[in-house]
């Protein structure tokens, strides 16, 4: 039986060009809204399929940390709607699991800001997890500080884990695609990757996965021989060629790349982008997607590493 969805309550929201926005962060652009959790529920399953769990470090280096702990204990940071949580909870009913975001939800789960401070979790947990998270912090400075608070959670010999999109989508030769230009040759170049830069106002390379095992490198909290990556080639609309995903994969996807158009229309209009331009672009990248001749990755890069 498929776990309950967690709810969000929506008491704690504004209202920002017809979605619920969360009113803890103005650096999160996102909704949090009841779409957005269909969004992101569908995104968890899209990444569990292409990692084939809940999590990119293997199951047996878990269950060693674990092993350790009379009672383990599990952080996710930016739990979204909690469906990790749970879902960690139950392959691991011996550990404690708690979650941390920005908005209330229910059942409850803890409310809080990375960039905030983690005082109150230091030197708690066997595995912090965070998801889609660093993206949304703004300077670099900014980011390894937040990245630094979260290894600070891990007691001794701790894995921590962090998984985000890459910027840039991929072709299928698994090249990665700046943003389209206007009114230019884009072949070598994408719709998709634009539109998803121009709402995180960034430049569309494929630069967090790098910045951040730069920033687990140079902490020295972390052992730098157990640092691991893995990258995650995620067809959008196409079933990748190699038989890896298949085209159930690509059509989960596809689908979760049009709802993050949607998601991202209310930074776009914030911004001052005009309607008639999101649209375009919008236009544009659903042609790109369809293009038999163009196919795209979204590329998922996954990090971790261990505490000394």
């Amino acid at each position: 039986m498929a776990p309950a969805l967690v709810m969000e309550s929506t008491g704690t929201l504004r209202d920002s060009h017809g979605r619920g926005m969360n009113v803890m962060s103005e650096e999160y652009i996102f909704p949090a809204d009841l779409p957005e959790i269909d969004r992101l529920n569908l995104q968890h399953n899209l990444w569990k399929r292409a990692m084939k769990g809940n999590c990119s470090v293997p199951a047996d280096e878990l269950d060693a940390v674990f092993a350790k702990q009379k009672e383990p204990a599990i952080l996710d940071l930016g739990r979204g709607t909690g469906i990790w949580c749970k879902e960690m909870a139950e392959a691991y009913p011996e550990a404690r699991v708690v979650g941390v975001d920005l908005v209330d939800s229910v059942p409850a789960f803890i409310k809080g800001d990375i960039t905030q401070g983690l005082s109150s979790f230091r030197n708690q947990f066997d595995l912090v997890h965070v998801r889609l998270v660093i993206v949304h912090i703004k300077g670099d400075a900014a980011k390894e500080a937040a990245i630094g608070q979260a290894i600070a959670c891990l007691r001794p010999g701790g894995i921590i884990v962090i998984s985000t999109y890459d910027e840039s989508y991929a072709s299928s030769s698994k090249q990665f695609l700046s943003p389209a230009r206007d009114d230019e040759d884009n072949s070598n170049r994408s719709w998709c990757t634009r539109y998803l830069a121009e709402a995180f106002g960034r430049s569309g390379e494929c630069v967090v996965g790098d910045f951040t095992q730069k920033c687990l490198v140079n902490d020295a909290a972390i052992d730098k021989k157990s640092i691991r990556s893995d990258s995650y080639y995620i067809p959008v609309g196409w079933d990748g060629g190699d038989g890896t995903y298949g085209g159930v994969t690509g059509e989960m996807s596809l689908r979760q790349t049009y709802a993050l158009f949607e998601t991202c229309k209310p930074s776009l209009i914030s911004k001052g982008v005009p309607q008639k331009t999101i649209d375009e672009w919008e236009r544009k990248a659903e042609e790109e997607i369809k293009d038999p001749r163009k196919r795209l990755f979204h590329v998922v890069r996954s990090i971790w590493g261990r505490k000394l």
